[in-house]
């Protein structure tokens, strides 16, 4: 139970800190958008079903981690969520903020 609780904590992690950087970028900037975001709706399009034939199959030194296809699964919803609400804040409030001449990451 501890190694699989083990391998949930490090795919989790990896998946949900890659899944909320990648976001961000794609989420702040036009270049950042138009190299992640194609690359990570491609990747939702993966079923993960068909990937876990990949981490089951022979030994626990398999060519493909177990922890992957956590991290895969976390990473693809968080990065569509936080993506999301980044994109999907309000204009008026971008112009308060330059009205009352705040800076990006005051």
């Amino acid at each position: 139970m501890l190694v699989s609780l083990k391998r949930v904590a490090i795919g989790f992690a990896l998946g949900g800190g890659a899944g909320l950087i990648l976001a961000v970028v794609a989420g702040l900037s036009r270049l950042g958008e138009n190299s992640v975001d194609p690359l990570m709706q491609m990747v939702r399009t993966l079923p993960l079903f068909g990937l876990t034939r990949c981490s089951s199959s022979g030994s626990a030194s398999a060519s493909c981690p177990r922890w992957w296809l956590i991290a895969l699964g976390a990473a693809i919803p968080l990065y569509l969520n936080t993506f999301s609400g980044i994109r999907g804040v309000d204009a008026k409030l971008a112009e308060v903020g330059q009205s009352l001449q705040l800076r990006g990451a005051s």
